[in-house]
């Protein structure tokens, strides 16, 4: 049995009124656009890119999206520069692509790939003057990245993958990233690869600088390397010239994608990052309805527990391969600084600890269950310390949502610590939820992506062997 998703602004979002409002725009700019000279044509661009985002902003609340969490977190600085360290492949892998797909068809249809050339030539903005330079770079590197992501990889995305699916959603609305720049393989091959930086990391945020990095390359870095195609005579013998320029450009960054894929590349059941961020904070029990074996609905009661032992990677994947459990967030509770960054709950100053929040189904695993777990994989005797990793932030709580949980989770406290299964008292805090932040994307499922990095296969994957031994008739059978 699958359970139905629930219900999202995207639901309610239509791509026909976001991409038909937008070429209406666009159809309003044509005009000034045709008519302005080469500076005033920057201008007008910028400012046809500005109008677009706030009508796709004024879309999207209106249909209910919260921006912030289609956002996403803001990650360190030094995962941003682990991440941003790809986009050279994938600035590499669009200018080799256009030679791959062009050069042999200028062989067939010189005619057809000189009027390509003269038109992308005609569409670019003309600088003049170091405010247009200046202008223009603003228009690259910041202002298209920000209006497009926000529409390409943050509202169609999750609007035709809710829709479709996500790998449909995913191709769809690469192809329509595509269509946009006129470019169908290497523009494609782009946008798949910031797409897959959103899907990893959860942050549209990093998306969007990674787009704006990658503009910022092709307009400084390659011309450096392909000198002369762009200003000869004829443009098609300048293209065809560059050839060689092209295959390193490809071979090159095909390699370094293929190398580099840890960084960027989503994990296996990746989400939607805007589902990723939806946190119920009361975690009382929610009907929702799904559809069994026989394609009948009935109804289905999920519940949601919040817990604390030591890192969320441990925690995270020894109880996602539990039966009954929807879905397990890594995240941070119990702290004093609203949003947190890793870093900072880290540094010990903000009193978060780290956190798993799960979505359980009651019916197939109790709540008492899963502390039975939570207490197998961790030890609640030692303050402010699970192993080798020492600090606050890695202290021993239980978050309840609700006097009943508060109730179940006193009587096992005392039951346990009663039992003499520990030589020491248990430290395990009891304390209401107040607030749960979801952590950044790359922390989501870290341990199916990482499992042979020296942490995970030291202290992760021993916990997730002995829930496997101990629980075995509850773990999941497909």
């Amino acid at each position: 049995m699958s359970a139905e998703p629930a219900p999202t602004p995207f639901d309610r979002l239509r791509a026909r009124t976001l991409i038909l409002g937008l070429l209406g725009l666009a159809m309003l700019a044509a005009v000034p656009l045709a008519g302005a000279g080469p500076g005033g044509m920057l201008w007008v661009a910028n400012l046809l890119y500005l109008v677009s985002l706030g009508y796709a902003v004024w879309l999207a609340r209106r249909r209910g999206v919260d921006l912030s969490r289609l956002l996403g977190p803001r990650l360190s600085f030094r995962e941003t520069l682990r991440v941003l360290a790809v986009v050279p492949a994938f600035t590499a892998l669009n200018w080799g692509a256009a030679w791959l797909v062009f050069y042999p068809l200028s062989l067939v249809s010189p005619e057809f790939v000189r009027g390509w050339l003269e038109n992308m030539d005609r569409a670019f903005p003309r600088a003049e003057g170091l405010l247009d330079w200046s202008l223009l770079l603003v228009s690259l590197v910041i202002v298209a990245p920000v209006v497009e992501e926000f529409v390409f990889r943050g509202l169609l995305l999750h609007r035709w993958s809710r829709k479709w699916g996500l790998v449909r959603g995913v191709l769809a609305s690469t192809a329509a990233f595509a269509v946009l720049h006129f470019s169908p393989v290497g523009i494609f091959l782009l946008g798949l690869g910031l797409t897959a930086i959103y899907l990893r990391t959860g942050s549209l945020r990093l998306a969007i600088a990674a787009h704006g990095l990658n503009n910022f390359l092709a307009i400084a870095v390659t011309p450096l390397l392909m000198p002369g195609w762009e200003t000869a005579d004829d443009p098609l013998i300048g293209f065809q010239r560059a050839l060689p320029g092209g295959i390193a450009a490809l071979a090159g960054g095909l390699v370094a994608a293929v190398l580099l894929r840890d960084r960027y590349w989503p994990c296996r059941g990746a989400r939607l990052p805007y589902d990723l961020g939806s946190v119920d904070q009361s975690g009382m029990p929610v009907s929702t309805d799904r559809r069994d074996d026989q394609g009948k609905e009935e109804r289905v009661t999920s519940e949601i527990a919040t817990l604390a032992g030591g890192c969320f990677w441990c925690l995270e994947a020894a109880f996602e391969q539990l039966a009954g459990i929807g879905r397990v967030v890594s995240g941070y509770a119990g702290g004093r600084v609203s949003d947190p960054t890793y870093e900072q709950v880290c540094s010990g100053t903000t009193g978060h600890a780290e956190v798993v929040q799960i979505h359980f189904d009651p019916a197939v695993i109790s709540y008492r269950q899963l502390l039975d777990v939570f207490f197998t994989i961790h030890d609640p005797t030692t303050l402010n310390r699970q192993g080798p990793d020492v600090g606050s932030q890695y202290r021993s709580a239980i978050f309840y949502h609700s006097p009943e949980q508060r109730e179940v989770a006193t009587q096992a406290l005392k039951e346990l610590g009663s039992a003499n299964l520990w030589d020491q008292p248990f430290v395990t805090e009891l304390v209401p939820l107040e607030k749960f932040f979801p952590a950044e994307g790359y922390h989501q499922g870290y341990f199916g992506r990482n499992a042979s990095q020296p942490y995970c296969a030291a202290v992760v994957a021993p916990k997730v062997a002995k829930v496997r031994a101990k629980y075995f008739e509850r773990l999941r059978r497909s």
